[in-house]
């Protein structure tokens, strides 16, 4: 199910420019897939393509900002956290 779920969700959010989606560590820790993932679902509510793709602190802040106000997602890692996983990789 966890493989499914990653090929589904790279067909969406791959054909957006700038997301390039290999597997769960790679691809999301600069905002764009998850910014594109909820673009593709609610464009209203989020415009992928008025992004500052250079902010990546920023992106994140926004997505999970409207996760949670919008739809009750809760935060559960900081935007710094995920910045720490892409230097790792």
């Amino acid at each position: 199910a966890k493989q499914r779920l990653l090929e589904w969700t790279k067909v969406i959010v791959n054909a957006y420019p700038g997301v390039d989606v290999t597997s769960w560590r790679s691809g999301f820790n600069d905002g764009l897939a998850l910014c594109a993932l909820v673009h593709f679902h609610a464009p209203r509510e989020l415009d992928y393509y008025a992004l500052n793709k250079g902010d990546v602190k920023g992106n994140l802040a926004l997505v999970f900002d409207l996760w949670k106000r919008r739809w009750g997602i809760p935060q559960l890692v900081d935007p710094e956290d995920l910045q720490a996983g892409r230097a790792e990789e």
